[in-house]
């Protein structure tokens, strides 16, 4: 089959510094589209703006069906978005004061979209609703920000993932290295069924930022690790930069690998099972 582009109606209100297309995100039927606009300024000053787009079958044209406007000055909603089957999540890292928020709508009908879900950060500042992503009935909240619950390192970052039930979420774990400060853990985050993929670029072994980058799955009621990947040596090459995550497959940014053509040039891993 041959790929062919189209370009997607961009609403009236999106103008200047808007930053339409920040983030975007399409479910696996190919049939959502969520784009944040999170410099939008609407009801609030840096507010931001969701669209989502739906697929007309019949004609093979993306309708704008539903503009999401944040409502917190500087909540930069649509920062992050994700969607999976009948669900997008929107992260808002400003929002609520600073404490951040994530929402997920679910779609009712073709076209019709309501809120599922609204979460509220814990920590100010801590950028929750950084990094979002959804699988089924997971989701996942990066909080890059978070201080360290034990020895107060600031910045040591956080992970949340919530499991929707019948009709509920609930949270499944929080998971919080003890690490060192400035890891910026849950930079990015990804989850694939019973697999999570969590980074940390700020994280410092050998070389700072170094980074590093985790694979863990769901065992006994918690996240067990399976893989770690650490920068040991070198430059500061910020492993976790940016993850994703499929069924036996990872995969971990660097995007400041240095591999003799000088810093900053980038380097991406791909990780899967052993045959």
């Amino acid at each position: 089959a041959s790929w062919v582009s189209a370009e997607l109606p961009r609403p009236a209100v999106v103008t200047n510094d808007d930053r339409f297309g920040q983030s975007v995100a399409v479910n696996e039927a190919g049939d959502v589209i969520v784009v944040g606009a999170p410099g939008h300024d609407g009801s609030a000053p840096q507010g931001g703006l969701v669209v989502i787009y739906e697929l007309d079958g019949a004609s093979g044209t993306w309708n704008a069906v539903g503009e999401f406007p944040g409502i917190f000055a500087e909540g930069h909603f649509g920062w992050s978005v994700a969607a999976s089957g009948d669900m997008i999540a929107i992260g808002e890292p400003g929002g609520a004061l600073a404490l951040g928020t994530v929402g997920v709508y679910r779609r009712t009908s073709p076209g019709v979209w309501v809120s599922d879900l609204l979460l509220v950060g814990y920590e100010p500042f801590a950028l929750y609703g950084w990094d979002v992503d959804l699988d089924d009935f997971l989701l996942t909240v990066g909080v890059p920000l978070d201080d360290d619950d034990v020895d107060g390192d600031p910045d040591v970052g956080a992970v949340c993932v919530y499991e929707r039930g019948a009709t509920t979420w609930s949270l499944r774990e929080r998971l919080h290295p003890d690490g060192f400060g400035n890891e910026f853990y849950g930079w990015s985050a990804a989850v694939s069924g019973e697999m999570l993929v969590c980074g940390a670029p700020g994280a410092a072994l050998a070389v700072s930022p170094g980074g590093w980058a985790g694979i863990y799955q769901w065992n006994n009621g918690q996240y067990e690790w399976r893989y770690q990947m650490w920068n040991v040596a070198g430059p500061p090459f910020r492993i976790g930069g940016a993850v994703d995550l499929q069924p036996e497959r990872g995969i971990f940014a660097g995007p400041g690998w240095d591999p003799g053509a000088g810093p900053d040039t980038g380097q991406v891993f791909v990780l899967g099972n052993a045959p």
